[in-house]
């Protein structure tokens, strides 16, 4: 029922366990602000998939997609519904709020089309080590991709992403083979994680957006936030500072309150053979800015005009 500004609208973009849902809340707990909460899930907003969104939609930027469009300015402008009211914030600052940040875990891919479609605000692409990233999912069990009728949470199987990365025409084909020989899940997760990234941090868009790194914001958590939040044109309070501190709602279970614990708990809970499988699936792509250390390389990350917070 209420207006939103498209112009104001914050889009915070990432992979699945990434900490798109911390980022979100931190912005959303600005005054005026309130959050929409994974508007593509298939259960919680169904009117995504009759518009032909999946688990990892791709469009080449300039592409005519009317329902895609359609959809995805109402997403923008707050003018859904979800089947969960939660997808809003709380209710009170729904009430209260005149601006929206919009979270999404599937729409890295869509980037470079959205990012030309619609003249939001900012959008802020958060990236976390795949194997930090592959780890919390086979954990968790979420990655992002859901049974539609039950919304259930499913692992993706190899066809499906096989069938994902032959519709991204410059994914080299001889990526495309490698993905067909990879059995485990792992492989497959990291394989995913790569799509997911490879797509807007290749793209000639990119300089549409602001790229952070969850390692940067777990190890400078208030001065990484207040970069954010100048970036995206908000006045960040004492009180939004201190809530950096708290755990997303999404959180794991097992979040420490050591940071390099936090960047490295994945080295535990992964065997060497599998984060050699991650690796050799992430330089395949040429995405080896990450390698087996905790921290990215910030001068390869951030090279190609990409915009790096």
């Amino acid at each position: 029922m209420k207006k939103y500004n498209l112009q104001d609208t914050i889009i915070v973009a990432g992979s699945p366990r990434s900490g798109t849902t911390w980022l979100a809340e931190v912005l959303s707990s600005t005054r005026g602000y309130s959050m929409i909460y994974e508007p593509l899930h298939p259960s919680r907003f169904p009117e995504a998939v009759r518009s032909g969104f999946n688990a990892r939609t791709y469009r080449p930027a300039g592409e005519t997609w009317v329902a895609g469009e359609k959809y995805l300015e109402k997403v923008l402008t707050g003018k859904i519904s979800s089947s969960r009211f939660e997808g809003m914030g709380d209710f009170k600052s729904a009430i209260l709020s005149h601006k929206l940040v919009v979270k999404f875990i599937r729409a890295n891919r869509l980037l470079p089309w959205l990012s030309e479609k619609f003249n939001v605000r900012q959008i802020i692409l958060l990236i976390r080590h795949p194997c930090a990233v592959v780890a919390s999912q086979i954990r968790s069990g979420y990655s992002g991709y859901n049974d539609v009728l039950s919304g259930r949470d499913i692992g993706p199987g190899k066809e499906e992403i096989i069938d994902e990365a032959q519709k991204i025409s410059f994914v080299d084909r001889n990526i495309i083979r490698k993905i067909e020989r990879i059995n485990t899940p792992e492989e497959l997760l990291a394989a995913v994680w790569c799509l997911d990234n490879y797509v807007p941090l290749t793209s000639t868009q990119r300089n549409k957006w602001f790229l952070a790194t969850y390692e940067k914001l777990i190890m400078n958590h208030q001065q990484s936030i207040k970069d954010i939040a100048d970036t995206c044109g908000i006045v960040c309070s004492r009180k939004n500072i201190e809530y950096v501190t708290n755990p997303s709602k999404n959180a794991s279970s097992d979040l420490t309150t050591s940071d390099i614990r936090q960047l490295s708990k994945w080295k535990d809970h992964l065997s060497k053979d599998q984060i050699t499988k991650i690796l050799n699936i992430v330089s395949a792509f040429g995405l080896d800015f990450y390698n087996d250390a905790i921290f990215p390389d910030y001068k390869s990350l951030g090279k190609n005009g990409t915009k790096f917070l």
